[in-house]
C-alpha cells in the first residue's frame, strides 16, 4: 500500500488517495467501488477519514483490470473530489461525453495513460473521468480546481518524442 495524495475539505475531513494491492484493504460498501482486483496488480483507492483520523467515513477502489493509482487530489468548490494518476488498464471508468475516452498507452510496460476523475464528496458516484495521454508514459504529478470548476493537471509525459510524438496539446501552447 502506498499514498501519494492528500486533500482536506472545508469541514475538516482528510482525504488520502494512492494504490494497494491489498485484498483486505479497508473499502465501506456504500463506495464507489469496493471489489479488489485478484490479478495482482494494484488498485487506486480513495479514502475519506475523520478529522481526527480515528474513523474511515468512506473508501473506495477506483480503476480497471491493470494498475491503478492515485497520484494527487483536489477538492472542488461543491466539496466534489477531483482525483488524478496513472493507469494501465484500458477499461479504466470513463463517463459518456469524456474529452478523452480511449486508452492511448501503446500496451507495453508502464505505457500508462493519465486519468482525471471527479467524484461525490461521499465517494459513491463517478461523476467525470477521462484519459489524457499519448502512446507512452504519462504521469499526473498534480491538480488544482479553480474556482470556476476549471480543472489543472500537471505531469510528466515520454508521448512527446519522436515520430509518435502524440501527447495532446493545443494551438499557441507554450510548447
Amino acid at each position: 500500500d502506498f499514498g501519494d495524495a492528500l486533500a482536506i475539505d472545508s469541514k475538516g475531513y482528510i482525504y488520502a488517495g494512492g494504490a494497494t494491492g491489498s485484498l483486505d484493504f479497508p473499502v465501506t460498501p456504500d463506495a464507489y467501488d469496493h471489489t479488489p482486483m485478484v490479478q495482482g496488480d494494484d488498485d487506486a483507492f480513495v479514502t475519506k477519514f475523520d478529522r481526527k483520523l480515528t474513523n474511515v467515513l468512506v473508501s473506495t477502489f477506483l480503476g480497471g483490470n491493470k494498475r491503478d493509482a492515485v497520484c494527487s487530489l483536489s477538492m472542488g468548490p461543491g466539496e466534489e473530489v477531483y482525483v488524478a494518476g496513472f493507469t494501465e488498464s484500458r477499461n479504466y471508468p470513463i463517463t459518456e461525453g469524456a474529452y478523452d475516452r480511449t486508452y492511448n498507452g501503446a500496451g507495453g510496460y508502464q505505457d500508462d495513460d493519465i486519468f482525471v476523475s471527479k467524484l461525490d464528496k461521499y465517494l459513491s458516484v463517478l461523476m467525470a473521468s477521462t484519459f489524457l495521454g499519448g502512446s507512452y508514459t504519462d504521469r499526473c504529478a498534480a491538480i488544482v480546481i479553480d474556482k470556476q470548476k476549471n480543472v489543472f493537471v500537471a505531469g510528466r509525459t515520454c508521448s512527446d518524442v519522436g515520430a509518435l510524438s502524440d501527447f495532446p496539446t493545443t494551438p499557441g501552447a507554450f510548447d
